[in-house]
């Protein structure tokens, strides 16, 4: 045969995906003419197609030498570059492809793929637009389309464009899946679960859509559909760290903490360096009360992300700086230093990215109040906000127009609570945190507040860029973020004392409100009534105390353990209730009070609860136990308002304040202990005096209503005293600039 005879049945295997005989051919042409560029090109594509990616870039890149000028050789490389996520190179070749062709869509495809890539969107969009308009009805190009429309925050116009390609290929599943996605986004979960299990029927081994399909069963909050999609995605891919990982994340919300650890280790074990798992890991062993490992897990997924300059570092640092505060063993300077570090290494760097603050400096004008939280929802921070959205003064004297920065990926009822307290609602998931410094710059926000600190989904990196004049944290927990460009924490006079005992643990500056850091507003659906103290009556298990502790177990440290045992030595008819997940760990604990010769049968371990039966607990318990060094927070409030008081423990750090300040907000300080021997005395007295433990039970929930703990107008004119105060210093010291 000839050459041309050789190259044509070569071809023909090819097309008939015969792609050893078409290789053999291929090669055989290039043995007899080395500078057969169609041939070298084919060979690239023949090692495309068997997924011999280095292989096909050096074959296209010899047929591109022999022929620099054809233009499907330079689109063919860029889409091998792109299977390599060589994404620079991609965009090269797809860019002089279109030069050499302009009415090639196939280029303009790959050249919309490689922008898209390297997040030029707007750049995306054009070349996929001008794709569509050489052929219109390619379902690819539109699914292309409507993901980069997807990425500039247009779901809507996405999801016109998903159903137009669906329209052209109606068992298009890689599009069935992307309008579910987009439908999932836009609170549409149960259209998104029916396109997601259209698409598994025609696909039912796509990972990818047994992801989708888990993360619509998460929103519907079918749990366990959830984790057993995941079980999917693990069949599928056995040796994939990520399919592992994910899994973990499953039991972990299904409160299967023992399963969710052991998932997250086999991610590691496939994958050492896998931070994401070995972040999960730190999560889960820290909720299972093991700090050192939590610890270190997160340590090593901090450093890791250091290494690799990984963009989820920050996040993995902040979940190592959050964690601190619950170990008995760092202490407050200790706590500070690694915030500071955090602040070093993420937020510093952005400080040539702030822009002059030309606000009116009038002191006394209507102000404007930006909040920043992805926890505008059924979250423990959320509930807590509710009473000052619900009183903030937007009209008369003492002026505020409030703005809201709203992170929260499904919003609910409570979303819409403070959507119609707000003067201004933002969703913001889709921006980066460049865009949403701007969009609060394009506000003219005066003072925005963070309601995160380091917990999850926190916006730090905005508040780093500085897009208001003054910046303060409140409410996610009372500690530092460690931040130069965050000015102020409110804190109250109980956490960080006014003689500024307490200032050098935070670097901010701290606006003390004038009575408490909370402000407990209880569902009314879920208000029950106080009943007797269990100790007088028969459930007293003959009139012993019962101890509770319904604080998250992370708090649950070795030294407390050790005092619980001291209080259930000296009262030996007590018993301790003790809220705790599902782990191996309870057995730990169960042979910690006996080494402290407490029979483990005085030990009784409550699972998870829905919050009514969680509160009916109370019922139960005759006095609460307080955690050390983070004390219980809402947990106390609750109580509280249940009629048991807490007994507390003042440490050095504020989250060690919490039940002291709770407790002075009610004048009931003799429940706070500065010592081990005081706590364990207070708690002797009451034992040995259950007339006046009953009479508090009964006062205690008036006593709550009566007091700034339960008072949101005083709570919210608290905080815009304070919004009042750092605006007049402000204006003081830097008065208005000339425009």
């Amino acid at each position: 045969m000839t050459i041309s005879e050789t190259y044509a049945a070569a071809v023909t295997h090819l097309r008939a995906g015969r792609l050893a005989a078409a290789e053999e051919l291929f090669n055989q042409i290039v043995r007899d003419q080395p500078n057969h560029s169609g041939a070298c090109h084919l060979l690239g594509i023949v090692a495309f197609q068997t997924n011999r990616l280095d292989a096909a870039v050096d074959r296209v890149q010899q047929a591109i030498r022999l022929n620099p000028s054809h233009h499907e050789y330079h689109s063919n490389l860029s889409v091998i570059f792109a299977a390599l996520r060589r994404w620079p190179e991609s965009l090269t070749h797809a860019q002089r492809s279109v030069s050499l062709k302009s009415n090639f869509p196939e280029a303009h495809v790959n050249l919309g793929k490689a922008l898209r890539a390297t997040h030029q969107f707007v750049a995306a969009e054009t070349a996929f637009r001008k794709a569509l308009a050489l052929r219109p009805n390619d379902p690819n190009a539109l699914l292309d389309l409507g993901l980069t429309l997807k990425e500039q925050g247009h779901l809507q116009k996405s999801v016109e464009t998903y159903r137009q390609a669906l329209s052209f290929r109606p068992n298009f599943p890689e599009a069935l899946v992307c309008l579910g996605g987009a439908l999932l986004e836009l609170h549409q979960p149960t259209q998104a679960l029916a396109l997601f299990q259209k698409a598994l029927a025609l696909n039912p081994n796509s990972s990818e859509t047994w992801i989708a399909l888990a993360t619509a069963y998460k929103v519907l909050e079918n749990l366990q559909a959830y984790a057993d999609a995941i079980r999917n995605v693990v069949r599928l891919q056995p040796q994939s760290a990520d399919a592992h990982n994910t899994l973990g994340i499953a039991f972990y919300d299904l409160h299967r903490a023992d399963d969710a650890i052991a998932s997250y280790r086999r991610a590691i074990a496939l994958d050492p360096n896998h931070t994401g798992a070995l972040n999960n890991l730190g999560l889960a062993l820290k909720d299972a009360g093991q700090l050192d490992e939590a610890l270190a897990a997160h340590r090593r997924a901090r450093d890791l992300g250091i290494t690799k300059n990984a963009p989820d570092a920050k996040d993995h640092h902040s979940n190592f700086c959050y964690t601190l505060h619950f170990h008995p063993n760092y202490s407050p300077a200790q706590i500070l230093a690694e915030h500071r570090d955090w602040n070093a290494r993420y937020a510093a760097p952005l400080k040539s990215t702030i822009q002059p603050h030309t606000n009116d400096r009038s002191p006394d004008r209507r102000l404007r109040i930006g909040y920043v939280s992805a926890d505008f929802t059924a979250h423990v921070v959320g509930f807590n906000l509710l009473p000052l959205f619900q009183h903030h003064n937007h009209g008369g004297g003492e002026q505020f127009e409030i703005f809201c920065y709203s992170d929260v990926r499904f919003p609910g009822q409570i979303t819409a609570r403070f959507q119609s307290y707000a003067d201004h609602f933002r969703p913001v998931v889709h921006l980066s945190d460049e865009q949403l410094a701007q969009s609060i710059r394009n506000d003219r926000i005066d003072i925005l507040v963070d309601l995160a600190l380091h917990m999850a989904n926190n916006r730090l990196l905005v508040f780093a860029r500085k897009p208001a004049p003054i910046q303060m944290t409140f409410a996610g927990y009372p500690a530092t973020t460690g931040l130069d460009a965050i000015d102020y924490r409110l804190t109250d006079p109980y956490l960080d004392p006014p003689d500024g005992s307490t200032d050098a643990h935070h670097s901010e500056k701290n606006l003390r409100l004038a009575q408490s850091f909370w402000c407990y507003d209880p569902d009314p659906q879920f208000i029950l009534p106080i009943n007797p103290l269990p100790a007088l009556t028969a459930s007293g298990k003959g009139g012993g105390l019962t101890f509770g502790c319904f604080n998250n177990f992370c708090k649950v440290t070795p030294p407390t353990l050790d005092l619980w045992a001291a209080v259930l030595r000296a009262l030996p008819t007590s018993r301790l209730l003790i809220l705790a997940p599902q782990t191996q760990y309870r057995a730990s604990i169960l042979r910690h009070f006996e080494s402290q010769g407490v029979t483990p049968t005085r030990i009784e371990f409550i699972n998870q609860q829905l919050r009514r039966d969680y509160l009916a607990l109370y019922h139960r318990v005759d006095l609460c136990l307080d955690t050390f060094p983070y004390n219980g927070h809402t947990t106390g409030l609750d109580g509280l308002f249940m009629g048991v008081p807490t007994i507390t423990l003042i440490g050095q750090t504020t989250v060690s304040r919490a039940g002291f300040s709770q407790l002075s907000n009610l004048n009931l300080t003799e429940l706070a202990a500065t010592t081990t021997t005081q706590f364990l005395q207070i708690i002797i007295d009451l034992a040995n005096d259950l007339p006046r433990l009953a009479a508090l039970r009964q006062s205690l929930r008036a006593r709550m209503q009566a007091s700034p703990l339960m008072n949101p107008q005083l709570f919210a004119t608290s905080i815009e005293i304070a919004y009042r105060q750092a605006w007049h210093m402000l204006c003081n010291t830097h008065p208005l600039l000339s425009h």
